[in-house]
């Protein structure tokens, strides 16, 4: 049967150095995409989207530490003991999940009060841990929510903790 790109399938230009084809007598080595480049939100690259990574990058080795994904809650569950590690070996990070759980409404309307409520819910459910990380996921930041501003305000009024965005 003939290879046929559909239309839809087609790379667009700004992903051209981040997906490649591989061709009819290329070995692997001659087909790796340029994995050190940005990856522009809202789309898939052949390594994965950037919260994925960073959140398996920084996430996994960080002990005692609140990792909140700021997206919807299928980002979230993709990266939880899904991909790697799954034994959790009693670690607090790999045991426990969060997520701002970013629904259609939060879309349209802006999901940063969410947020806020999200990171003080979980360091009063955890008063132990005073270290939280915020990964962003494509939804919001497609919608252009300012983390760091959000994360700078709960700091404000919580100086006992620390929050890396």
């Amino acid at each position: 049967m003939p290879y046929h790109e559909f239309e839809v399938s087609k790379c667009i230009p700004e992903r051209k150095m981040h997906a490649v084809v591989k061709g009819a007598g290329e070995d692997l080595t001659s087909c790796l995409p340029k994995g050190y480049l940005n990856t522009i939100p809202g789309t898939i690259s052949e390594r994965g989207c950037a919260y994925c990574g960073a959140k398996h990058v920084i996430g996994t080795p960080m002990k005692d530490v609140i990792h909140l994904s700021h997206g919807p809650v299928g980002c979230t569950y993709d990266t939880w003991q899904t991909k790697r590690y799954i034994s959790d070996n009693n670690n607090f990070q790999l045991k426990y999940t969060f997520a701002s759980d970013v629904k259609e409404k939060h879309i349209v309307f802006g999901a940063e009060k969410l947020l806020k409520q999200n990171i003080i819910e979980a360091f009063k459910a955890f008063p132990d841990i005073k270290r939280m990380t915020i990964y962003q996921t494509c939804a919001t930041a497609l919608i252009g929510d300012d983390v760091d501003a959000f994360a700078a305000e709960v700091k404000e009024e919580m100086p006992d903790v620390d929050i890396f965005v």
